[in-house]
């Protein structure tokens, strides 16, 4: 499914390069997307669209990880807002996957998306430490088998015995 994406999002972008050789993703904004258009066929415009956004929302949310103090309510505001683009734009989700997200976000969660390979299966939730107990039971209660809390850990790291 995602290589397939991918593809898609390629093909629109070596459409545009076609005509404009100087155009290049990285610096490539919404407010872009209307002169790009006439440039591709009109089916590969969600995945143009698409992969502007989610290169934005990259950007932005490498910026944050990269702050001195993490603001958590924005990067999940950013994890939603890619949810979002793929829900909306590539159709990649499913109903109970959308139903468990938005219970999520009623829990209190800063933000969640959808996980793994595309179509359905996990999700991802980002939350306050007192919220996620009544983050997991929502999540439950939407349609998940099962919702657990995770801890970031710092990384691997060597122990000597």
């Amino acid at each position: 499914l995602l290589g397939d994406l991918r593809g898609k999002a390629t093909t629109a972008i070596s459409a545009i390069k076609k005509s404009d050789p100087s155009f290049n993703l990285t610096t490539a904004v919404v407010t872009d997307l209307p002169a790009l258009y006439p440039m591709v066929e009109a089916s590969l415009h969600p995945y143009l669209e698409a992969a502007i956004r989610n290169h934005d929302i990259t950007q932005k949310a490498l910026t944050e990880m990269r702050a001195k103090s993490l603001d958590a309510t924005w990067l999940g505001s950013l994890m939603t807002a890619h949810h979002e683009v793929l829900r909306d734009l590539l159709s990649i989700t499913v109903p109970r996957i959308d139903q468990m997200i938005e219970a999520a976000l009623n829990a209190g969660a800063f933000g969640a998306k959808i996980v793994g390979s595309g179509g359905g299966g996990s999700i991802v939730a980002l939350s306050p430490p007192d919220r996620s107990n009544q983050l997991c039971e929502a999540i439950k209660k939407a349609g998940a088998i099962d919702a657990f809390e995770v801890s970031v850990a710092q990384g691997s790291k060597r122990i000597r015995s």
